[in-house]
């Protein structure tokens, strides 16, 4: 949340003033990374695999959701929306999310036990990998967009 909160705040000025970076760029290659674990849910039925060299004990010390709450996607969202939308705004949007976030994870047995039973998992997973490559192709399109403006 902290990083989140601090990327709303001044990612935008360390893009633009350190880096030269426009946020159409950012938001290009966001959606890109956001497509490619969206066009992987879709594709294998799942967001998250363990390879052959690991272990999930070993993968257990860091919450298997933490990427993506706050992965590369979640950081160009909140860097893109803070000028568009102003900072409460967004870290109002972005702080109700994770509290959702936070719900819904409190009760993922209860919700992926009623899932397995009914076996909605796999399709459930596949419809949300679509939802979140959609998502990525906007945000790509958006950049793409902007940048158009700027020739």
């Amino acid at each position: 949340m902290a990083m989140l909160l601090a990327s709303a705040a001044v990612g935008n000025l360390i893009l633009h003033n350190v880096f030269h970076v426009d946020i159409y760029s950012l938001k290009i290659a966001g959606g890109l990374v956001l497509f490619y674990f969206g066009f992987q849910a879709l594709t294998k039925g799942v967001f998250f695999e363990v390879g052959e060299q690991e272990s999930l004990e070993e993968l257990s010390i860091v919450p298997l959701a933490s990427p993506m709450i706050a992965g590369p996607a979640t950081i160009t969202a909140v860097i893109s929306f803070s000028p568009e939308y102003g900072f409460a705004l967004t870290a109002a949007a972005m702080s109700l999310a994770v509290l959702i976030n936070l719900s819904v994870m409190l009760c993922s047995r209860i919700i992926g036990s009623f899932l397995v039973n009914h076996n909605m998992m796999g399709a459930l997973i596949r419809i949300t990998g679509l939802i979140v490559a959609t998502i990525a192709v906007q945000m790509t399109l958006a950049g793409v967009q902007t940048f158009l403006k700027t020739i």
